[in-house]
Parts: structure tokens; sequence; C-alpha cells
């Protein structure tokens, strides 16, 4: 069985480390290290189910022009290359958003929105606008899909998303750092408030018998034989 695997491992961890005293204290401070991990586990599933928001969204300008041999290049915007005669331009801007918290523990790709602008066409707002054979639509197709096919996701096929395990580590690690310690500190509150409640009382104790009163509900005990019993609650009387 895997976990008496796991608890003979810890066993051999504990024998081999620094003497610890085995009271309920420690064992609970065990317990609380295991329910972090745990929570932190659950909380960043969470963050990552519940909270999406928008990032920078992703551009990319191309340039259509006629090649010398009569086909179609495109290159980007910003490149010193010019093949040939200018065709259209083309604008890409594809909206992004991440999931988690505080680390991106995923990023969803949307369906990118293009704009081409012929030389001498209508202006078009989708590849999907132009003919299969259009020369242009081909090798946009071809670059953009080179570059990252992410750009070309349909309308109907929902969106992609590229998982981050980066992400999921640190935020592990980092719902870990918070909720320890907080256990740790109820933990010795809780200590502290037992430990106060149990001094209280035993001085309440001492207090009555000096006073010669039941220690458990302070009844007045004069008159009493020794090692008799309280009338009151039944306690016997020390």
């Amino acid at each position: 069985m895997i976990w008496r695997r796991v608890i003979r491992g810890l066993r051999r961890i504990e024998y081999y480390s620094a003497s610890r005293p085995r009271t309920i204290w420690a064992k609970l401070d065990d317990a609380a290290l295991i329910a972090c991990l745990v929570l932190a586990l659950v909380a960043t599933w969470l963050t990552h189910r519940l909270i999406e928001q928008p990032v920078e969204p992703r551009r990319m300008s191309l340039v259509a022009s006629q090649a010398g041999g009569g086909g179609v290049v495109v290159n980007e915007a910003d490149s010193d290359v010019s093949p040939g005669a200018f065709l259209a331009s083309i604008e890409l801007r594809q909206p992004l958003s991440q999931s988690g918290w505080p680390a991106a523990t995923a990023v969803h790709h949307t369906p990118a929105e293009q704009h081409i602008r012929y030389a001498d066409r209508p202006f078009v707002d989708d590849l999907d606008d132009l003919p299969t054979d259009d020369p242009v639509r081909q090798a946009m197709t071809g670059i953009i899909t080179k570059d990252d096919p992410r750009w070309l996701i349909a309308p109907g096929d929902g969106d992609a998303t590229t998982m981050r395990p980066v992400g999921w580590v640190l935020n592990i690690g980092v719902w870990c750092i918070i909720l320890l310690p907080t256990a740790l500190l109820m933990l010795r509150a809780v200590r502290v408030g037992m430990f106060t409640v149990l001094y209280i009382d035993d001085r309440r104790r001492i207090k009555r018998s000096k006073e010669n009163r039941c220690p458990t509900c302070g009844y007045p005990l004069h008159g009493l034989e020794f090692s008799e019993r309280c009338p009151e609650c039944g306690e016997l009387a020390e």
C-alpha cells in the first residue's frame, strides 16, 4: 500500500532527524502542514477556475507583396525585406486573458481580429471572406501558422489555452506561505488559551481549598469530615 510506504518513510525521517517531543501539539503541527498543502492546491485550482483577467492583446502587422516569380510573399511590416510590388497590409489583433492568482496558471487565446487592406480591392475583415485559392490568403495562412497556429482559431472552435506549470508551482508556494503561518498562529493561540483557562481554574481550585470550600463548585465545607463528598456537586472533598 502506498499509504504504508509513506508512513514508513516518515518514520525513517523522524528516526534520523533531531529528537522531537511526540506531543499532541507536535502532531497538530504536522497535520496543519499537510492540511495547508492540500488547501494550497485547492486554492490554486479555484483561482485558476474563477479568476480570469484580460491582458495586453497580441498584435501582428504584415505586408503582402508580389514576388518576382508571380508568387505572393508575406513579411512583417517592420521588416526591411521588399521583394516586390505592394498588394495588401494585414493587421492582426488577438485578445488574451489569463487565469490564476497571483501568477498566471493559463493564458487563453481567442479568435484573432483580422483586417486586410488591399491596394486595389475593398477592405476585407476576415480571411474566410477571401477565396480559398487567393494567393494572399494562402501566403498569410502559411506564415501565421508557422509563427503560431493559435492565431487562426476559428470562432466556433472556442478558445485555445496554454497552461503555465511554473505559475501553478508559484501559486501553490504563495498559498502555502499564506496558510501555514496562519494555521500555526491559530494553533499557538488555542494552546495559549487552553493553558490560560487551565491556569485560572487551578488557581481558583487552590483558593477555594484554602477557604475550606469545594474546589469544583465553591460550596462551603465547614463541619464536614476529611475526604467526605461535597453535598452540592458530589465531588470528593480534599
